[in-house]
């Protein structure tokens, strides 16, 4: 009899046994199911896409600020607005995203401007005539300089001007050279070489002049300035139209004459430079001014025109983030 209850016992102590290790190993592989799914949902939070292909997905804003289709270029976005979610973090500096371009490069502009700078002639005297046949002497006689980026093959027609230009300006030599050999390896590594439109623009021109691209002439190379296009195609003002001038007067600024100046994320309070001859001179470039509005600068000018680079990010990069002030995108190493 006694006996019989102790194997009873054992029994009943190996089934408790068995029962508290199977309990055991539920819960335990329960926590690692549970830990794995939570890691891969705090991983799902963190955007990582291949920055082209995500930022097309979300090209299709009607209203507000953000990004639409480049209704002017097949196969472009732009983003548009008083303040879109297209902060990006380049060169640990905060840079704006200005378009994805049709080979899925994306066109960025850097937040904040330096300088001022000259654009060409006020310190190297690089471009002499002999060489450069559309480049001329200042008024005064003391610096050659001309109002084209880089240099071209052939002659480079500017409405009533034409001639040779086989250097490049002297703010091209500095941002692709001094400039560039600043930043970081990394960023270095994010750039693509890319074309950039140097075409000449009109002269108290409308919107419709300014947008149009007429495609004739190119420099290709890493860090460039923004074309006037980019300005008004970023403007969300429905003021802002096609027969708009928006150029400066003479006198007597008045910020609320340009209407395209308004919800856009470009316009700051100081002028800077575009890479846009005007197609009446030799010398002169349309610059966004302070006020908003489309004036003239003289490529010598050394005062009061600020310079905001241009480059181009590589087709495969990734992203992370969200395009915020407080939470820009990132780009994963290339």
């Amino acid at each position: 009899m006694k006996r019989r209850i102790k194997r009873r016992k054992n029994k009943q102590r190996k089934i408790l046994i068995i029962g508290s290790l199977s309990i055991l190993l539920f819960l335990c592989v329960g926590y690692a199911a549970f830990s794995t799914n939570l890691s891969l949902t705090a991983k799902g939070n963190i955007k990582e896409l291949r920055g082209a292909e995500y930022l097309r997905k979300i090209c299709n804003q009607t209203s507000g600020d953000g990004l639409y289709k480049d209704v002017y270029e097949e196969d472009r976005c732009v983003y548009k607005g008083l303040n879109p979610n297209n902060y990006i973090n380049f060169n640990n500096e905060l840079w704006r995203i200005i378009s994805v371009e049709k080979d899925n490069n994306l066109k960025i502009i850097k937040e904040e401007s330096f300088g001022p700078m000259s654009y060409d002639g006020s310190s190297t005297d690089n471009r002499y005539n002999e060489n450069n046949t559309y480049c001329t002497l200042s008024s005064g006689g003391s610096n050659y300089s001309c109002n084209v980026w880089g240099g071209v093959s052939g002659n480079f027609v500017n409405k009533d001007f034409s001639g040779t230009v086989n250097e490049d300006a002297d703010l091209n030599i500095f941002l692709n050279n001094t400039y560039y050999n600043s930043l970081t390896e990394e960023a270095k590594n994010e750039i693509q070489i890319h074309d950039f439109q140097m075409d000449g623009k009109a002269e108290n021109g409308t919107v419709q002049n300014y947008i149009t691209n007429t495609n004739k002439y190119f420099w290709y190379g890493n860090i460039g300035l923004i074309d006037i296009a980019d300005w008004f195609k970023a403007s969300n003002n429905p003021n802002c139209t096609l027969s708009n001038s928006d150029w400066c007067p003479m006198s007597n600024y008045n910020r609320e004459d340009y209407e395209c100046s308004y919800d856009n994320y470009l316009y700051k309070n100081n002028q800077f430079w575009t890479i846009n001859p005007n197609n009446n001179s030799v010398r002169y470039l349309l610059v966004v001014g302070s006020y908003g509005c489309i004036g003239n600068a003289s490529s010598t000018v050394s005062y009061d025109v600020y310079v905001r680079p241009v480059v181009f990010l590589k087709e495969n990069i990734k992203l992370q983030g969200k395009g915020t002030l407080e939470d820009p995108y990132k780009i994963k190493k290339v």
